[in-house]
């Protein structure tokens, strides 16, 4: 995979313009709500969750809040706030394509 597309870091600085934080800078909180959208192998996800950094949670393998909010891969893109916290948790949701 080559360079990111101008649209995927326009689209990131707009949300750090609305108070999202990165997730390479911040790291969410562990069992705090939190919201985020992530661009992951590719594709974008979102969702609202509550992460935990146990061993016993973590499945690196399936497609869990932790694997796409957290990895390390190149070209993640990872943003995220707190969650207002009477909103249910939901996601990972595979967003559609960019139209264009």
């Amino acid at each position: 995979m080559g360079e990111l597309p101008n649209y995927v870091w326009q689209w990131r600085d707009g949300l750090l313009a609305k108070g999202w934080r990165m997730r390479d800078r911040h790291g969410p909180p562990c069992e705090r709500l939190v919201e985020y959208h992530a661009l992951y192998r590719g594709e974008i996800y979102s969702g609202r969750c509550r992460i935990s950094r146990s061993p016993q949670t973590l499945n690196w393998g399936a497609l869990t809040h932790e694997a796409v909010l957290l990895c390390n891969e190149p070209h993640a893109v990872q943003v995220w706030r707190l969650a207002e916290p009477e909103k249910p948790e939901v996601g990972p949701i595979k967003r559609p394509p960019r139209a264009g």
